[in-house]
Formats: C-alpha cells, sequence, structure tokens
C-alpha cells in the first residue's frame, strides 16, 4: 500500500513537472499553484471521486462527489494566506459552506485535518438537529 501511494506521489510530480517544462508562462504558474499545494490537494481528492475543475496561478476548483451530493473546494492564494472555501450541494443538507483561512507557511496537513475536522463537525451537528416540528415547545399558535 505505501509503495503505491509513493508511486502515484512520483508520477503525479513527474507529471507536473513535465506540464512545467511543456508549456506557457500562463500554464506554468497554474502549475506553481498545483506543485505548491499538491500536498493539500492530494488529501482532499484521495479515495473520492475528484474533478480538478479550474487552476488558475493563484488558484484551484476541485469538485467531489460523494453519493448524490457534491463538494466544491475553492483554494486561493491571497496575501501570503491560502483561502479555503467548501460548499456543499446536498440532497440532505441543502447548500451549506464554509470558508477558512491560512497562512501559507502552514502544514498542509494540518490544514486538511482542520478543514475535514470542521466539515465532520458541522455535518453531525446537522445531523442531530431536529426538526422544529418535532420540538414540543413549538406551536403555530
Amino acid at each position: 500500500m505505501g509503495i503505491l501511494i509513493i508511486s502515484l506521489l512520483v508520477a503525479a510530480t513527474a507529471g507536473i513537472f513535465y506540464f512545467l517544462v511543456n508549456h506557457n508562462d500562463s500554464e506554468v504558474a497554474n502549475g506553481k499553484f498545483l506543485m505548491k499545494y499538491q500536498d493539500l490537494i492530494m488529501h482532499i481528492t484521495d479515495k473520492r471521486k475528484a474533478e480538478i475543475k479550474k487552476v488558475r496561478s493563484s488558484g484551484v476548483f476541485l469538485k467531489i462527489t460523494l453519493n448524490k451530493d457534491y463538494h466544491f473546494f475553492s483554494l486561493a492564494e491571497v496575501d501570503n494566506r491560502l483561502i479555503v472555501v467548501w460548499k456543499l450541494q446536498s440532497h440532505s443538507f441543502g447548500k451549506r459552506g464554509k470558508e477558512w483561512s491560512f497562512s501559507t507557511e502552514y502544514s498542509q496537513l494540518k490544514m486538511y485535518q482542520e478543514v475535514v475536522g470542521d466539515i465532520r463537525n458541522y455535518q453531525e451537528r446537522l445531523r442531530n438537529e431536529k426538526p422544529f416540528v418535532e420540538d414540543p415547545n413549538f406551536s403555530l399558535v
């Protein structure tokens, strides 16, 4: 299993390097963003049905499909900060979202852990909320 992960990382790095060497300046800038945040992107997309929707010199847009739900992640670098925006389109939860801001020097693994932890806590709170009509204190009068 470890060899597979290492092989995937080497292949991804080689692909990005090839991309940087063989494309124009704007594509190189886009590739540099992917290289810089490849650990975070790999953590977000690992073992998930994921698509990179857009790549720009200062950001990337990801789409993750889980069951019938769509999770969109936007990563953008602004003033030495990485802004991570999560948007959910869910049949169960509706449209939801959250935003984080990290120093560009912060550990990408810790960024991922914080983002996923917050999303899990948020979804757990939503699952545990009782609909207001089941509330014994609720009255239309």
